[in-house]
C-alpha cells in the first residue's frame, strides 16, 4: 500500500539531456528562433542579429544559444545540448 501523496521519483532517463530529439536543426530553428530571427535569419526583431552575417564558429553559436545574450534568452534549460548543436549547425548553412 502506497500512500496517495507519494510522488513519482524522476529517473535519470527523464532528464532533457537524455532525450534525443528526432527533429532536424531546421525544424528546431523554426520552433525556437524564427520569431526573432525570421525564416532566413535576417528578421532582426528585438535586436536579433542577422545570422547570415555572423562570423561565429559552431562552438560560439552553441554557447550563444545555450547562454543567450542581451535580449536573446538562454535555451540551455529549455532544450537539450544535442538540440542546441543541431540548431547551431543549421545556422551555419544560412550564409
Amino acid at each position: 500500500d502506497k500512500p496517495p501523496f507519494e510522488t513519482k521519483k524522476q529517473s535519470p532517463n527523464d532528464t532533457k539531456e537524455n532525450k534525443t530529439s528526432s527533429l532536424s536543426g531546421g525544424e528546431l530553428y523554426s520552433q525556437k528562433c524564427t520569431a526573432c530571427h525570421g525564416d532566413d535569419g535576417n528578421l532582426g526583431i528585438g535586436g536579433a542579429k542577422k545570422i547570415s552575417e555572423s562570423t561565429l564558429s559552431q562552438v560560439e553559436r552553441e554557447e550563444l544559444i545555450s547562454n543567450g545574450k542581451k535580449t536573446m534568452p538562454a535555451f540551455k534549460d529549455q532544450i537539450s545540448s544535442e538540440e542546441i548543436k543541431k540548431i547551431a549547425e543549421y545556422t551555419l548553412t544560412m550564409k
